[in-house]
């Protein structure tokens, strides 16, 4: 991996990291020069942030976003459940966290302005599939399986909508296989789209999973790390970031 690096006079350290990989550089009357592929580029020379070398940020590339990076470390003997975050900012950033036992997420259309911050709940990661999380529930062993529907000899009592996912759940391991997105439901019939595990009649455990972004039930563990990212051409300020959070009960 190239990375391209960045010293501060004022902190005594390499304290940053850039998307930008030049030929060679040159400092002079304090501006930066950079040759790449053979041209000469002046930087900080127009005004779009993030772009460099012809190539505007795009988050759809994953490209020249600007990142920030921290860990929130208070009480660390402690397990904790970091529920919220608050920028104080002028924009709100895509955020990915992580802690020792878990993880999460926000979209940046997911935070709300109030009172001058941008404050939102830490969602799970929509991959989440552990058993324990509200947005999984059983429904039971189906009876059979045509087609594309499932049918049950029972009325089904636990929440099914459309765009949810039906797993065929493993009861001894936990394990789970994904039979497909729910189309449509009755009262005892499930019909998928897109079937990519086939249920075995009177075997399956059937079991649903609800968009897990949905359960806005934080990020557990004792510390937490950080990461804010956007991918703008406009100048962007971060002043600070707060989060809410309680002692976990095991």
């Amino acid at each position: 991996m190239i990375d391209t690096i960045s010293y501060s006079p004022g902190a005594r350290g390499w304290n940053s990291r850039h998307t930008w990989y030049p030929d060679w550089m040159v400092g002079m009357n304090s501006t930066l020069y950079t040759f790449k592929d053979g041209d000469l580029y002046k930087h900080d020379a127009n005004a779009n942030y993030n772009e460099f070398y012809g190539e505007p940020t795009d988050e759809a590339l994953n490209r020249n976003p600007t990142s920030v990076t921290f860990p929130f470390n208070d009480a660390p003997d402690e397990e904790k459940v970091f529920k919220t975050l608050a920028l104080d900012s002028n924009v709100a950033w895509i955020t990915d966290v992580t802690t020792d036992l878990t993880n999460g997420t926000i979209d940046d259309s997911w935070y709300k302005l109030k009172e001058g911050e941008y404050y939102a709940f830490i969602r799970r990661d929509a991959n989440d599939l552990d058993p324990e999380n509200l947005s999984l529930q059983g429904i039971g062993v189906v009876d059979t399986f045509v087609t594309d529907t499932l049918n049950f000899t029972f009325t089904i009592t636990s929440s099914v909508n459309t765009g949810d996912n039906l797993y065929i759940m493993d009861t001894s391991t936990g394990a789970l296989d994904l039979i497909g997105t729910v189309s449509s439901k009755d009262a005892t019939s499930i019909t998928v789209a897109s079937v990519t595990t086939t249920p075995i009649n009177g075997t399956s455990f059937i079991v649903v999973v609800k968009d897990s972004t949905a359960e806005s039930r934080g990020a557990r563990g004792s510390y937490m790390v950080t990461e804010l990212k956007i991918y703008k051409s406009t100048s962007a300020e971060l002043f600070g970031v707060a989060t809410e959070t309680f002692k976990s009960n095991p």
